[in-house]
């Protein structure tokens, strides 16, 4: 399909700044989409989204309340940590 460019912004930070919660629109198979800043630094990968949720856990509604990333600075400090060759700088 046709590659497509989504704005958004970040919403904030959980599971100890391993996760990002954004607001940019995507579509089905975007996951492992790069998400940049504003600058065009890529910053991120889009991992997924979450369905809206009643406070049981339930699933209330099939739109998405946000997305989901997960930033490029922990994996590549794994990376680093496991001696993986900096082919990416």
């Amino acid at each position: 399909g046709a590659q497509r460019i989504a704005l958004g912004t970040v919403l904030g930070f959980d599971l100890g700044g391993l996760r990002l919660r954004h607001d940019a629109g995507t579509t089905p198979g975007s996951s492992g989409s790069p998400g940049f800043t504003a600058d065009l630094q890529c910053a991120a990968l889009h991992h997924g989204s979450e369905p809206i949720r009643d406070s049981s856990g339930m699933r209330v509604a099939e739109r998405r309340s946000f997305n989901q990333g997960i930033p490029l600075r922990p994996i590549l400090r794994r990376m680093r940590g496991r001696g993986v060759p900096s082919f990416w700088e």
